[in-house]
């Protein structure tokens, strides 16, 4: 069997080579060219120590260099050499290995543990039937490459929802023997793992692997609430909308969801731009959304922004795609894009007049920002109205 390397990879690749050392693409590089995807980066794993590849090359990158790692630049784009080593990434105490049996062994599982040489011939053919039969499976012995990272747990989960492969039964059985193990991975990596999961290509699957195998108890994530179900494969695939309508599944009450939010240490600007979902889509769905008129929908994208507005409506939609309020949330969609397309005016910002024009009329003080609001809420009504002429005209 054999893939297709990129010029620019086979470059390094015969540098190294013609220095007297081995070189191979490795990983998911090879086992997404297996599978007819389009690799997203090329990782090359060498005998050569990270000094030594230093020297080969006029353009390196320090990526990971204590674990062996160094970032090689050929035609604008930086592939990672990797020195053989036989301990995981997170690790100190990282040992380099002269021979590539050495390196793979130490690997997470068979479908990342694979190699192609500079011509394309792939090699380890054994792990390649499990890629062929869809299988998620570790490296020799599960509960040791578990032990050495418990986040390959959820790293096993996040494969099987991205490749939509199944995860081997013994590896399966590990999994649910170690869950514990996971609580002693930093909350950020368990965040930036369950982040992929969450957007991977069927998520919905994913999450249910999480919470068969009980991983999702280690972390004190309840199990999701059938009564509030969404499916994440319908919800756009960004991060915000996706933890959005996660975290709105796990809870009724809006409180409990927001510590969640909160507990997993996002930026600020992400926190806030989820708990904004969730709040609003928590009022919206316990309201008669038949009542939700035009105003009310200028009024959030006043609130929250036109970003965030979108993504509530979207969940809306979803939320109510069989339900009896269908056609008017359909209606209140086209409505926020309506707006958007006439360039209806929302805010403060969009009055023809602002503070400094009430301060030339003598205003001071809280009156001003009172003006600007009332004045806000008119042109909601009447857009006609958001004229220098016609403003000044309300507030004299």
């Amino acid at each position: 069997m054999e893939i297709k390397i990129p010029p620019y990879v086979k470059d390094i690749m015969m540098v190294l080579m013609q220095h007297g050392y081995e070189a191979y693409v490795v990983g998911g590089c090879v086992r997404d060219s297996i599978l007819g995807r389009e690799p997203h980066d090329w990782d090359v794993c060498t005998n050569a120590l990270p000094q030594e590849v230093q020297k080969m090359f006029n353009h390196t990158v320090l990526l990971g260099i204590k674990y062996g790692t160094v970032g090689v630049v050929n035609n604008d784009k930086c592939v990672e050499v990797t020195t053989y080593r036989n301990d995981g990434r997170y690790t100190d105490n990282v040992k380099y290995m002269k021979t590539l049996k050495s390196d793979l062994a130490r690997r997470d599982f068979t479908i990342n543990a694979i190699v192609a040489d500079v011509t394309g011939n792939v090699r380890n053919r054994k792990n390649v039937g499990d890629i062929k039969r869809k299988l998620v499976k570790c490296v020799e012995n599960a509960d040791k490459r578990f032990a050495e990272d418990p986040l390959r747990m959820l790293r096993a989960i996040r494969f099987a929802a991205d490749l939509d492969f199944s995860i081997e039964f013994e590896t399966w059985k590990s999994i649910k023997r170690n869950r514990d193990s996971l609580k002693k991975v930093s909350i950020e990596r368990i965040r930036d793992e369950l982040s992929r999961i969450i957007l991977s290509k069927n998520a919905d699957y994913g999450i249910s692997l999480f919470e068969e195998s009980w991983l999702n108890e280690a972390v004190e994530i309840p199990k999701r609430v059938p009564q509030l179900n969404i499916s994440l494969n319908c919800v756009e695939n960004d991060l915000v909308s996706r933890w959005g309508a996660y975290v709105w599944q796990l809870y009724y009450e809006t409180v409990y969801k927001v510590i969640l939010i909160n507990k997993f240490k996002f930026s600020k600007r992400m926190s806030e731009s989820v708990t904004k979902i969730i709040t609003e889509l928590n009022i919206l769905n316990s309201c008669q959304i038949d009542y939700i008129s035009e105003n009310d929908i200028k009024e959030m994208i006043a609130l929250f922004g036109k970003e965030d507005t979108s993504r509530i409506i979207g969940l809306l939609n979803i939320l109510h795609s069989d339900s009896i309020y269908k056609t008017k949330v359909k209606e209140i969609k086209d409505t926020y894009f309506r707006i958007l397309a006439e360039k209806m005016p929302i805010t403060r910002k969009d009055l023809a007049i602002n503070g400094n024009d009430l301060i030339g009329l003598g205003m001071k003080g809280e009156t001003i920002g009172k003006t600007l609001n009332g004045l806000t809420e008119l042109i909601w009504e009447h857009p006609e109205w958001n004229t220098r002429e016609c403003l000044f005209k309300l507030v004299k």
